[in-house]
């Protein structure tokens, strides 16, 4: 997984991103969204504002959120919402420090929820049952990723992924990595 690793996009993913490109390229629906979210009217979301709308109104808006929610418990996948709203309200894209969402930046955090949503559900599929990925499991799914290249030291990539070298991919190092792929292409 050098420099011409890439992410492969499955046709059911690349319905997913038409679906959040012509969600948000909708004014009105994310006008609707955006105040069914902002409870209190304060012009701003809080990660449990976003949880709390995602969990009631998933159906909604063509069940556009309901992939973000665990089929498991029925509640919105928190690992997902959480990275987004680090994402979100990180240098990259806050001009603020408040760790509040504002209304330019619902946009790029709906993205970034379906966006970590889809490399959550590669990850859990990687993870077997433990939300961390063993270079065993690595080794033996990175097909998965799309991203397998012939030649590659599997073992080192493992390990350059492992940032904290703990021995298992967390959650948060598979997104950086799945990102600086991203970003490659």
């Amino acid at each position: 997984m050098g420099a011409g690793a890439s992410i492969e996009v499955s046709d059911e993913n690349k319905v997913l991103i038409e679906a959040t490109k012509a969600l948000l390229g909708d004014k009105a629906k994310c006008a609707e969204i955006w105040a069914k979210v902002d409870i209190n009217g304060n012009g701003l979301v809080s990660v449990a504002e976003m949880d709390k709308m995602i969990g009631e109104s998933s159906a909604e808006w063509d069940g556009f959120f309901a992939p973000v929610v665990d089929e498991g418990t029925g509640k919105p996948k928190q690992p997902v919402l959480i990275r987004a709203w680090k994402k979100a309200t990180g240098r990259e894209y806050s001009t603020h420090e408040d760790g509040f969402i504002h209304k330019h930046e619902f946009k790029p955090f709906v993205r970034l929820i379906m966006m970590y949503n889809y490399l959550f559900t590669v990850f859990d599929e990687l993870n077997g049952d433990d939300r961390r990925i063993s270079e065993e499991e690595f080794v033996a799914g990175v097909g998965k990723l799309g991203a397998g290249e012939e030649g590659t030291d599997l073992s080192q990539t493992f390990k350059n992924i492992d940032t904290n070298g703990g021995g298992q991919i967390l959650f948060d190092e598979f997104c950086h990595y799945a990102m600086c792929l991203l970003d490659a292409q």
